[in-house]
């Protein structure tokens, strides 16, 4: 506000100058103030603003949010034309700071210095982007300031270089030691494992409400194998570092199965012979349970209910693995009610 402020003040003293030195002068410099004003308009205009749930996905208001996004303007500055984004929880404090070499919020792509924040204000990471993807050096933060990580990212390779607990003591450094990893609010450890020359080595173990969730074998870095461990006491074995959830009970198609034996067609939605497609979306937790479970579209509310029970009772999934660590992903699934 403050500079289109400024530029409209401006104009009348530009008038004033002008018409003392002449007329011609006048209607040049008129028109030329007036094409700043516009194009400092239109480029206010293009700054973004969303409100956000995490996930990447849009809410619905303010009360509904996570947090803001806000895209600015593309800056050249830096020999490369990017767009400035800060990203800010609700309370107002900083979440993050970066840039993307794009201006939409489906497919932002980071380069640069990034800087992420807890929401008691602390930083929480230092890191460098490029073209969309993790590289150079990083350095992670506990929530109470102190350096929590050191490494660096290299040709899709992370390097873990230098590890420490909350009170600042050293786990590891140059590249050999313990190394740990907390779940997002730092309550519980997620993982924990051996390093050596900056790369994971042995078995690695998961953690979930402080019991094994699962055990991670590595060899200079390189995944071996894995086992996950339900609470029922069944294991399930994966043979890759990540991947997404899956129904427990036959992946894709068994989950499409237990959906046809579950889901029940709503007896007015029959009666009156009206059919559609129903939208839901749930969280895929750590330990494989569904939380969350909402329905984003419904042609009513009795197939929004229908649809939302039937994932309620689901069977646990196999979580989601994300280097090696069981990760909490949001699901979107849509299926239709067909006389």
């Amino acid at each position: 506000m403050e500079n289109l402020l400024g530029c409209s003040i401006l104009y009348p003293l530009h008038l004033v100058w002008l018409i003392i030195n002449g007329m011609k002068k006048l209607i040049f410099l008129f028109l030329f103030g007036l094409m700043f004003f516009q194009t400092t308009k239109a480029q206010r205009q293009d700054t973004l603003a969303y409100y956000m749930k995490y996930g990447n996905t849009l809410a619905q208001n303010k009360q509904d949010a996570d947090y803001l996004l806000i895209i600015f303007p593309a800056d050249s500055s830096s020999g490369k034309v990017l767009y400035p984004i800060v990203e800010n929880y609700i309370n107002g404090h900083h979440k993050s700071i970066t840039s993307s070499l794009t201006n939409d919020r489906k497919a932002l792509k980071y380069d640069g210095q990034s800087i992420d924040f807890f929401e008691n204000g602390h930083r929480k990471s230092i890191y460098n982007q490029k073209n969309g993807k993790l590289d150079g050096d990083f350095t992670n933060y506990y929530p109470n300031g102190q350096i929590f990580q050191i490494g660096k990212n290299t040709n899709d390779i992370r390097k873990l270089i230098e590890c420490r607990d909350s009170t600042g003591k050293v786990l590891a450094e140059n590249g050999t030691g313990q190394w740990i990893e907390f779940d997002y609010k730092f309550k519980e450890i997620e993982i924990q494992g051996t390093i050596k020359d900056s790369l994971k080595e042995g078995e690695w173990k998961g953690m979930d409400i402080n019991r094994v969730a699962c055990i991670t074998k590595y060899k200079k870095g390189v995944f071996i194998s894995g086992t996950y461990y339900f609470k029922s006491g069944k294991t399930f074995h994966y043979n890759s570092d990540g991947f997404p959830p899956a129904f427990g009970n036959g992946g894709p198609l068994g989950f499409n199965e237990y959906l046809a034996n579950t889901v029940k067609y709503p007896d007015e939605d029959k009666k009156a012979g009206r059919s559609g497609k129903v939208i839901i979306t749930f969280v895929v937790e750590r330990d494989g349970s569904l939380t969350d479970v909402k329905a984003l579209r419904s042609p009513d509310e009795a197939m929004a209910d229908a649809a939302i029970e039937a994932i309620e009772k689901s069977p646990p999934w196999v979580p989601g693995i994300q280097n090696g660590i069981p990760v909490r992903v949001q699901f979107t699934i849509a299926f239709g009610f067909n006389l």
